[in-house]
């Protein structure tokens, strides 16, 4: 992979403790406030992964994994990049979904 990947790739292994072997697709950004009250920009990846299970957590609250056929309970942006994600992808295909940032 090029060295323009490796801070994403280095960010889901330490966030998530899942080894990235590709990224696939971009799906876009949006802009959001924390909840310490930081502005952030989220940009948004779909990624093959070597295992999808024990998904470690050390940043975030909650995951879950979802059929792309469910509502999961997410902010509007990123129903907007889910909805991007299904233009394209199996609905069959389950996606992890961060429940961090409502």
């Amino acid at each position: 992979m090029s060295p323009s990947t490796k801070p994403l790739i280095r960010e889901v292994q330490e966030e998530t403790g899942l080894d990235v072997t590709s990224i696939t697709n971009y799906l876009g950004e949006f802009d959001y406030q924390s909840g310490s009250g930081k502005k952030c920009r989220q940009f948004n990846f779909t990624v093959d992964v070597g295992r999808a299970e024990p998904v470690e957590m050390t940043e975030h609250d909650a995951y879950t994994w979802t059929s792309l056929v469910e509502e999961p309970p997410v902010t509007d942006a990123v129903k907007r990049v889910l909805a991007r994600y299904r233009e394209t992808a199996d609905s069959t295909t389950p996606t992890r979904t961060d429940l961090s940032r409502q």
